[in-house]
């Protein structure tokens, strides 16, 4: 099966199944432990059916080998949602049922798609060569070249002031304020004494989860990341402290501050991979022109510039026929 023509219509139903499927989002909910799952079914082995168009078995390893030619974003959307699977295989039924029938009528031979197969056939070969024979030593690059790259690049490694931070929300509804207000002022009560636990002390009660209160440890946020009204409440308080009652568009807001990490630089270490991968992009395109520039070298072309000269008018009349 053409390889781009899958991809499209493959793309196409995973965006169709974005906005036909997907739900709305629901405020976050953090459970207390974890709750006991079934026992998980085997995995699908290659040679699975997990279709069929007309006569013909589609299998497991066929939509497996289908879903790794995807660009990386589908591959991930695939992986994380079953629907978004599904849509993708009614997507290749499809194809296949379009091939088949050009196939019937023998479309392949047509000069034209001939042709074009033609050229894809030599540009795969040629991308695959030049990709092999361009691929830099797996030892490289060596710790020192890492470093090198990441002291010459410190600024791309530098990291915002972060804020650990627990959350209350209480949400207030057209009309509901009051009913807002004491679901707040019940729950402040708890958290305000002496030895509770922020998250564990918030307690959200029926009424407010159906109306969207919850209470969070958020973990670990950048200062970049949080609104103006949420960072400038942060920033005033001092480490395990509680802020008041912030009263914003979508609601109430109540805020802890956990812990703070100062703005700094990321270890080298920690962007080891990152390095790596930069270096060996950077060579690997080198290595490409060289092997490019060699082999034309050992094969010089000669082109004929009066017969390419002769072919511009008929290229410029055609066009404009």
């Amino acid at each position: 099966m053409p390889l781009r023509a899958a991809a499209a219509l493959a793309c196409l139903a995973l965006a169709g199944a974005a906005q036909a499927q997907t739900p709305p989002k629901q405020p976050a909910q953090k459970t207390a432990a974890a709750q006991p799952v079934a026992q998980a079914a085997p995995a699908a082995g290659d040679g699975d059916v997990v279709a069929r168009v007309g006569t013909r078995d589609v299998t497991v390893g066929e939509v497996r080998g289908f879903v790794a030619q995807l660009p990386s974003r589908d591959r991930a959307a695939v992986g994380a949602d079953p629907a978004a699977l599904a849509q993708l295989v009614r997507a290749y039924l499809v194809n296949e049922v379009v091939l088949n029938e050009a196939l019937s009528k023998k479309w392949e031979q047509r000069p034209d798609v001939a042709a074009k197969l033609e050229r894809l056939r030599r540009e795969a070969i040629i991308d695959s060569y030049l990709e092999d024979a361009s691929q830099p030593p797996a030892s490289y690059p060596s710790d020192a070249e890492a470093q090198a790259l990441y002291d010459a690049n410190k600024t791309a490694f530098l990291t915002p002031r972060q804020f650990e931070i627990a959350q209350i929300f209480v949400a207030v509804a057209p009309g509901g304020e009051d009913k807002a207000k004491a679901r707040l002022d019940a729950i402040m009560a708890r958290v305000g004494k002496p030895g509770a636990d922020f998250v564990s002390a918030a307690r959200i009660e029926a009424e407010g989860r159906e109306a969207g209160d919850r209470a969070d440890a958020i973990g670990w946020v950048a200062e970049t990341q949080l609104k103006p009204d949420i960072r400038d409440a942060v920033l005033g308080l001092d480490k395990g402290a509680v802020s008041t009652p912030l009263k914003l568009d979508d609601g109430w807001h109540v805020l802890k501050l956990v812990d703070t990490k100062p703005a700094g630089v990321r270890p080298v270490s920690e962007v080891r991979d990152q390095l790596a991968a930069r270096l060996r992009q950077d060579r690997a395109a080198r290595l490409r022109r060289v092997v490019v520039q060699d082999l034309v070298r050992k094969n010089p072309a000669a082109i004929n510039e009066l017969a390419l000269n002769r072919m511009a008018p008929q290229q410029g009349e055609g066009a404009a026929r």
